[in-house]
């Protein structure tokens, strides 16, 4: 018990001694030296996580990577023959090296974890170090073609045996779409998609991104996004049903989908990504709010600061009810001000009104919460019901006059606003027994010929 006790204090060792030596208090041959003895007496039982938090720790004190090298050679002939550094800890020395803008070095342990023996069922952390090196590569050329960069690389994996994980696909979509290549940033994400049995499936990461660009992509043009963002909603609830996983709609995903939904003009989209909060129990933050808010204000600045003269009526002033304001006036306005005006308007329409089911769901029953926690509840729910106001509005307002008619009626409106919800929802809502999505085998062979194709 005694002999267990010692082998397990080695890694709180090894921090004591490393720590001495960044003070100063042991030379480097000492400090080599005790370490050298003290890898030999643990062996195998100091775990490899602990000697990445032993490297990670010297590079806080700001070690030279000449001190890691010698750190990690020690540690691998401590381990005897045959051992080979794990993949986390060679991730981190090429990464390391990336930082300082050496290149050649973070290629040469890269060769080195290309060197080791083929396992026959690879662990997700094999493909590690190629994910550091790519990034790595990506960022030090960040006007290079991404596909110049990482497709030697995805070649490399697949001779090695490596497949590539989540982390790498994301990193890949976010540098496509950083160039503006939607196409290929959405053929990777099929990828994903497709391999989701092999613990390879889009997260909450992958979901965002691909809602943020095709949200400022409506911000900037007409062309639609090469993925329909209801299709992909639809599938981001098909995949957090089947895996049953936390980490897809969460809400960074859920809040890039509401956000795209409204910059975009698709109120009824909105309205449905909206009521995922309540049906999923996901908190609703200030940054939703925030978000949807500034959508709004800004089509609501830019409509007012045209002439309607000619074309008459416009979405605006269904929205803000300006019958009777000077839209001069309003067109010196400033943003805040008519932020403010838009969410007068919206909760005098909430006094009104009876919250939906979903939103009442929203609110758990106090006598078995804190006090605390319960008051944080009821203040997310009148987020909700705020927010949800606001977008009916958005909504009945695209109803409400059409050009060159005369408008029509709020009844008509708002069981047009109701259709088009309908709409949404066989669209974006999968039913509740839908088929798992169909998974392919080999995901580095799909990522190239994702690559060829595009």
């Amino acid at each position: 018990m005694d002999k267990e006790g010692i082998l397990l204090s080695q890694p709180l060792r090894a921090k004591v001694l490393a720590l001495e030596y960044v003070r100063g208090q042991v030379h480097r041959e000492v400090f080599m030296a005790a370490l050298r003895d003290l890898f030999i007496a643990a062996g195998p039982r100091f775990g490899d996580e602990h000697f990445l938090d032993l490297l990670n720790h010297l590079v806080r004190a700001e070690r030279p990577m000449e001190t890691l090298e010698s750190v990690v050679r020690l540690y691998i002939e401590a381990q005897g023959a045959g051992y080979w550094l794990d993949s986390m800890s060679v991730a981190y020395m090429i990464a390391r090296y990336h930082e300082l803008k050496n290149k050649s070095d973070a290629e040469r342990w890269l060769d080195y974890h290309s060197q080791r023996p083929c396992l026959d069922n690879p662990d997700i952390t094999f493909s590690y170090p190629y994910s550091a090196h790519v990034h790595g590569l990506i960022g030090a050329a960040p006007e290079e073609e991404p596909k110049n960069i990482y497709g030697p690389i995805l070649n490399r994996m697949q001779r090695d045996g490596a497949a590539p994980d989540t982390i790498l696909i994301n990193m890949l979509i976010r540098a496509e779409l950083a160039h503006g290549h939607a196409d290929s940033a959405v053929a990777l994400y099929n990828v994903l998609r497709e391999h989701h049995a092999q613990s390879i499936f889009p997260d909450e990461t992958t979901f965002s991104s691909l809602f943020a660009a095709a949200g400022h992509r409506a911000k900037r043009t007409q062309d639609p996004f090469p993925l329909p963002p209801r299709v992909l909603f639809r599938e981001m609830l098909e995949l957090h049903a089947y895996l049953g996983t936390a980490r897809i709609v969460t809400k960074v995903s859920l809040g890039a989908a509401l956000w795209q939904f409204v910059v975009s003009g698709d109120y009824a989209g909105s309205y449905i990504a909206l009521r995922t909060y309540a049906k999923l129990h996901i908190p609703f933050e200030i940054l939703p709010i925030a978000s949807v808010s500034d959508a709004l204000v800004e089509r609501c600045r830019r409509q007012l600061s045209l002439n309607s003269a000619d074309t008459g009526p416009a979405w605006v002033d269904a929205f803000l009810d300006l019958r009777d304001v000077n839209r001069a006036l309003l067109r010196r306005e400033t943003p805040g001000a008519t932020s403010r005006r838009m969410m007068d308007i919206a909760k005098r329409s909430l006094m009104l009104s009876e919250m939906a089911d979903e939103t009442k769901s929203y609110i758990l029953q106090p006598s078995v919460l804190p006090v605390r926690k319960a008051k944080m509840n009821k203040i997310r729910t009148r987020r909700l019901q705020l927010v949800d106001t606001l977008l009916l509005r958005a909504l009945a307002a695209t109803f409400h006059l059409q050009p060159k008619k005369l408008p029509i009626t709020t009844d008509v409106s708002d069981k047009l606003a109701q259709k088009a919800i309908e709409k949404a929802v066989e669209d974006m809502i999968p039913p509740k027994q839908s088929k798992a999505p169909q998974t392919k085998t080999n995901p580095a062979q799909e990522v190239n010929d994702a690559n060829e194709c595009l």
